[in-house]
C-alpha cells in the first residue's frame, strides 16, 4: 500500500528527540517493516534522512518568520501555527 504520512505541526521534527518524533519514526519504521511504500510531508525543517523514507519539508508562509512574533512566545506560536494552516 502507498502511504502519505502528513505531520504539519512545526513542533514535531521528524528526527527530533521529543516523544511525539519517536513516535512518528517508530510508526514509520511499522509501516516499512510491513512492506508498505512510503512519503513523508512535514513542516517541521527535517535534515538528514535517517528514516529511509522519502521526506518532503513544506515551508510555511515568510510571515511566520516575522521578529514581531516572538515578543510573546506564546503569541507567536499562535499566530504562527494559523498561518501555517492557511498556507
Amino acid at each position: 500500500m502507498k502511504i502519505c504520512y502528513l505531520c504539519p505541526d512545526l513542533g514535531i521534527p521528524i528526527d527530533g528527540h521529543k516523544g511525539a518524533s519517536a513516535h512518528v519514526r517508530g510508526l514509520l519504521k511499522a509501516f516499512r517493516e510491513e512492506g508498505h511504500k512510503l512519503r513523508v510531508i512535514t513542516g517541521a525543517m527535517y535534515e538528514n534522512n535517517s528514516i529511509g523514507v522519502p521526506v518532503m519539508s513544506v515551508a510555511g508562509p515568510a510571515i511566520t518568520q516575522s521578529p514581531f512574533l516572538y515578543t510573546n512566545k506564546r503569541m507567536g506560536r499562535a499566530l504562527r501555527h494559523l498561518w501555517t494552516n492557511v498556507a
